[in-house]
């Protein structure tokens, strides 16, 4: 379409003409009427729109970049709880695992640190060592303590600790710790301390990093702990001893004799604890993964607990027929138990003994060598898969039961003269069913004690009594 544009100029052109002489001229007739033109409005144009599935793809990095900042702070903060702050030299200090020179310290529950050693504070060691390098360093610990400890914590320590006599009469108990390493910076990170739990209540602690990020064996430390126990023209009574090291091999040497334990607790791991001979009063002997053997004497209760592992044991048990039964555990799993026990009695006769012995997949051997007259003995033997077996001794007078799945006990009578020297008949009678045994002896006609029990049960093999 064309449009044709009028004669008369607007007044922008007028003005753009200038001035000029003025002329009249006749009014003219307005323009024709043209057609009318049509003009199509603009818009913005609309931006570019991203699809849902990008949308949601940028949300989820977005969303776990926040789990990650947030999981790290969060696992700043419970490191931070767990460890807590660690006194050294008298300031604060948190020591960073990723941090070379972190280092193992005692917490509050410990006790409070009386002396602690570590880094170039040791004394070098010259004797015999398969490390490159040793250290050493003792503490005195009063005899007279209520409770004497020693334990280890920490990923990096391992050793041996041996109990035994001292040279000297003297009013402490001598702790030698000698440690062997590979380089400095390995003991750098340890801290041996003498420790008070409460007052009378003193120890000795070692101290190594809860976690480690290296795995190499130079950053092991070897500690071997010698405790000297003082001679005494009579037994030396401890109050309470008490060891709590695990990857520690506990050798105890021969202090039946001379020292009397009033409580002791022996805990270990992964390492044997082997015994010459101790008396306690109360004992308990723990480990896990190893075998426990030895000698050992109670007059009130024995345990003498593993894992995994053997138990083979001398033991002595003596009761005051006044006062409660004297009680002896062996348990394990996966491991043989081998014990020869001998009941004896503070008075000429009598007493009360309360006997337990359990194992699982393995064989199970108990031997009485001695047994007072007219005394009460509750035995309990028990194991899976293996044969049980446990012999009597000729004073034992009392009720039996055997059981056996899948196998048929059995029973043994020995040749035996009465042990009270009045010439009794040995009388045995048996109950047989399918599977289990049940009967009693005794010495003379009648039953005179009333009490005593026997109860032997295993599985897919035979439970033995000899009487």
């Amino acid at each position: 379409m064309i449009v044709t544009e009028p004669t008369s100029q607007s007044p922008l052109k007028q003005q753009m003409s200038g001035p000029g002489p003025q002329t009249a001229t006749p009014p003219q007739s307005p323009p024709p009427y043209a057609p009318a033109i049509h003009y199509t409005q603009s818009y913005p144009a609309a931006g570019y729109r991203q699809s849902p599935a990008r949308r949601f793809f940028e949300a989820f990095c977005v969303a776990v970049v926040i789990y990650f900042l947030g999981a790290m702070l969060t696992s700043s903060m419970f490191w931070s709880v767990k460890h807590g702050i660690h006194h050294r030299h008298g300031r604060d200090q948190i020591p960073w695992p990723n941090d070379d020179d972190f280092k193992g310290w005692p917490v509050p529950s410990d006790g409070s640190a009386d002396h602690c050693v570590g880094g170039r504070d040791w004394t070098p060691y010259t004797g015999f060592s398969s490390h490159p390098y040793s250290a050493h360093v003792t503490f005195d610990l009063p005899v007279s303590s209520d409770v004497l400890y020693l334990f280890a914590r920490g990923s990096l320590a391992d050793g041996s600790v041996t109990i035994m006599h001292s040279e000297d009469d003297r009013d402490t108990v001598q702790v030698d710790v000698i440690v062997s390493y590979h380089h400095q910076v390995a003991l750098d990170r340890a801290n041996v301390c003498s420790l008070q739990r409460k007052p009378r209540q003193n120890g000795v602690g070692i101290f190594t990093p809860n976690f480690w990020k290296h795995s190499s064996k130079e950053d092991l430390l070897q500690f071997d702990i010698k405790v000297y126990l003082p001679v005494r023209h009579t037994q030396l009574l401890i109050n309470a001893f008490e060891t709590d090291l695990p990857l520690f091999f506990h050798d105890i040497g021969d202090l039946a004799n001379t020292v009397v334990f009033e409580r002791l607790s022996l805990r270990g791991s992964n390492q044997p604890i082997s015994v010459g001979s101790l008396n306690a009063n109360h004992a308990s002997i723990t480990n896990s993964n190893s075998p426990i053997t030895g000698s050992f004497n109670s007059s009130t209760s024995l345990e003498l607990r593993t894992s995994n592992s053997f138990i083979s044991a001398n033991v002595g048990l003596i009761n005051d027929p006044s006062g409660n039964a004297t009680e002896l555990v062996m348990t394990t799993s996966n491991g043989p138990i081998h014990s020869s026990i001998s009941l004896s009695s503070s008075q000429s006769t009598g007493g009360s003994f309360n006997v337990s012995t359990k194992t699982s997949n393995s064989a199970l051997s108990v031997i009485y060598d001695a047994s007072p007259l007219a005394s009460i003995l509750r035995h309990e033997s028990r194991t899976s898969n293996a044969l049980a077996t446990v012999n009597l001794h000729s004073a034992y007078e009392g009720s039996f039961y055997l059981q056996s799945s899948n196998a048929s006990p059995f029973i043994s009578k020995k040749h035996a003269t009465d042990p009270s020297g009045q010439g009794r008949r040995r009388i045995v009678k048996m109950f047989r069913e399918r599977g289990l045994i049940t009967g009693e002896v005794h010495w003379g006609r009648e039953m005179q004690l009333h009490g005593a029990n026997v109860d032997i049960r295993t599985s897919n093999l035979p439970a033995h009594l000899s009487v």
